[in-house]
């Protein structure tokens, strides 16, 4: 689009504060106001014929318009890196780069890109994206739209039997420190990491005893010693003998939740030591299965 600049051209030598005009020249008015009244509030020499080979008393300008190239802006392409965490093959973009692109890897902005090809190794199953339009899908593909940024996305890869324990006492494991409340994972990519900070929580003072992580993402736990005021269980004195349901809201070195009453041992009347219970797991049917560290003598079961 043409942008027009009034412009004069002077048909004879025009001296105007420092500078002089020939009639090949171009002086231009930066105006105020137009028509009969025009006034310039400055006023320049825009264009010399002599830079052009224009200078020549045969040469006359009788008027003219100045415009304004419009041309394309370049294509800016931005670099796609794909990667992935755990063990398994990194993902496939297609297509391989953007139309206007010259490197395989690099796109336009807004660009949509299809992810696919990624392939968990035996034992490790996909967990979750990165830098995708659906980072909690679990499949095999994905998609993204390319920002105006370089950018990166990766596939997730975990472990699907990783190891969980909890500690009799105070373990050092790769300068981390755990205790006894704690509940520590392992798996062959990342090695021991922690799960559950039971200090966070509230039980500094226990050992947990026995523990069993269910589907939803709650824990069961049975702890070693009394203790009262956990988190959710205001003025309840949790015992030895109960089985505890932890639903968390962040796990971690940065645990968080609460507790509830999943099993409340004195309805069935422990009556010594023996009857703490040292191990739990759930059956096929959701009852409660536990041991307990000696012979149990419970006077009554709940029904």
């Amino acid at each position: 689009m043409l942008n027009p600049v009034t412009s004069t051209a002077v048909d004879k030598r025009w001296v105007y504060g420092s500078f002089t005009a020939n009639l090949y020249d171009v002086v231009r008015c930066a105006p105020d106001t137009l028509g009969e009244d025009t006034a310039c509030t400055t006023l320049d020499l825009s264009w010399l014929g002599a830079d052009y080979a224009f200078a020549s008393s045969k040469n006359k300008i009788d008027g003219l318009m100045f415009g304004q190239a419009s041309y394309p802006l370049p294509t800016v392409c931005y670099a796609l890196d794909l990667g992935h965490t755990g063990w398994g093959t990194d993902p496939v973009a297609t297509p391989v780069k953007s139309d206007d692109c010259d490197a395989d890897g690099r796109y336009v902005a807004g660009e949509v890109i299809q992810l696919s090809g990624a392939v968990p190794n035996n034992d490790w199953v996909i967990s979750g994206w990165s830098g995708t339009d659906d980072d909690a899908a679990t499949a095999a593909s994905n998609q993204l739209t390319m920002p105006a940024a370089s950018h990166a996305a990766a596939v997730h890869y975990e472990y699907a039997h990783p190891l969980y324990l909890s500690p009799t006492g105070r373990v050092t494991v790769n300068t981390v420190r755990y205790e006894d409340e704690d509940i520590l994972e392992y798996n062959p990519a990342d090695g021991w990491l922690p799960y559950f900070d039971g200090s966070a929580v509230g039980l500094t003072t226990a050992d947990v005893n026995a523990f069993y992580l269910e589907e939803e993402g709650t824990i069961l736990m049975t702890l070693d010693k009394p203790l009262r005021n956990l988190p959710g269980l205001d003025g309840v004195l949790v015992d030895d003998s109960d089985v505890l349901r932890f639903t968390p809201t962040a796990l971690g070195k940065d645990t968080d939740g609460s507790f509830e009453l999943y099993f409340d041992g004195s309805d069935v009347e422990p009556t010594t030591a023996n009857e703490d219970i040292d191990a739990i797991s759930l059956a096929g049917n959701g009852d409660l299965l536990i041991s307990t560290v000696g012979t149990v003598r419970w006077e009554a079961c709940p029904q």
